[in-house]
C-alpha cells in the first residue's frame, strides 16, 4: 500500500494478520506511528515505511519483530535514534537508514546485528563514527555511509569486517586516511574516496586489498600527488 496519501495508522489497523510476510507502506503522508503497531506480526520478514515525514520512532517500536530480515526507514526525517532500537532485530539482513537527518549515532547502534549483509547510511549529516561501532557486524559485505559530513575516519573503525567487499564513505570532507585504514579487509572488491578533501595518500593505505577491483579517488581536487606504490598490491584492479 506504497505511495498512498495516508496520513495515519489507526491503532491496531495490522492486529490479526500473523502470516502477513511484507509490510509495505512506503511515500505516504504518515507522520505518526502508534504505539504497538506492529505488535502481532510475527512473520512479518521485510518492513518498509521510508520517504514519511515520521521525524522520530519509539526505542520499542521494532521490539516483536524478531523475525525481520529487511527493514527500510530512509528520508523519514530522523533527528536522533535509540541506541536500543534495533536490540531484537538479530536476524536482520538489511537495513536502510539513508538520507535521513542523523548527526550522530550510539557507539552500540547496531550491536546485535551480527548477521546483517548490507547498511546504507548515506546522505545523513554525521559529523562523527564512534569507536567499534561497526565492530559486531562480521557478517556485512556492503557498507555505504557517503555523503556525510565526517572529517576523519579513526584507525580501527573497520576492524573485524573481514566479509566486507563493498565500501563507500565518499562525499565526506575528509582530508587524511591512516595507513593501516583498511588493514585485514582483504575481501573488498569496491571502494569508494571520491568527492572528498584528501590531500595525500599513504603508501601502505592498499597493502591487503588484493581483491581490489574497482577504486574511486575521482574530485579530490587537494590530492595532487601519489606515492610510488601505493597501488602495488591492486593486480585485479579494472577500474580506477
Amino acid at each position: 500500500m506504497d505511495d498512498l496519501e495516508i496520513v495515519e495508522i489507526p491503532e491496531g489497523l495490522f492486529s490479526g494478520l500473523f502470516n502477513l510476510g511484507n509490510l509495505d507502506f512506503d511515500k505516504c503522508n504518515i507522520s505518526v506511528l502508534p504505539a504497538g503497531v506492529f505488535d502481532g506480526l510475527v512473520s512479518l520478514t521485510v518492513l518498509d515505511f521510508s520517504e514519511n515525514p515520521i521525524g522520530s520512532l519509539r526505542a520499542d517500536i521494532f521490539n516483536g519483530l524478531a523475525g525481520l530480515r529487511a527493514l527500510d526507514i530512509e528520508d523519514i526525517g530522523l533527528t536522533t535514534i535509540d541506541e536500543n532500537i534495533f536490540f531484537n532485530l538479530t536476524l536482520l539482513d538489511v537495513l536502510s537508514m539513508e538520507n535521513n537527518r542523523l548527526t550522530e549515532i550510539p557507539a552500540t547502534l547496531f550491536s546485535r546485528l551480527e548477521v546483517l549483509d548490507q547498511l546504507l547510511i548515506f546522505g545523513n549529516q554525521l559529523t562523527q563514527l564512534p569507536a567499534g561501532v561497526f565492530s559486531n557486524l562480521t557478517a556485512i559485505t556492503l557498507l555505504d555511509f557517503d555523503a556525510n559530513n565526517l572529517t576523519s575516519i579513526p584507525n580501527g573503525t573497520f576492524t573485524g569486517l573481514i566479509n566486507l567487499e563493498h565500501l563507500d564513505f565518499s562525499d565526506n570532507p575528509i582530508t587524511n586516511l591512516q595507513p593501516d585504514l583498511f588493514s585485514n579487509l582483504t575481501q573488498i572488491y569496491f571502494l569508494d574516496l571520491s568527492g572528498m578533501a584528501l590531500q595525500a595518500l599513504p603508501v601502505d593505505l592498499f597493502t591487503d586489498q588484493e581483491s581490489l577491483e574497482v577504486l574511486e579517488l575521482d574530485e579530490n581536487p587537494s590530492l595532487t600527488e601519489l606515492p610510488f606504490g601505493v597501488f602495488r598490491n591492486l593486480a585485479l584492479l579494472t577500474d580506477l
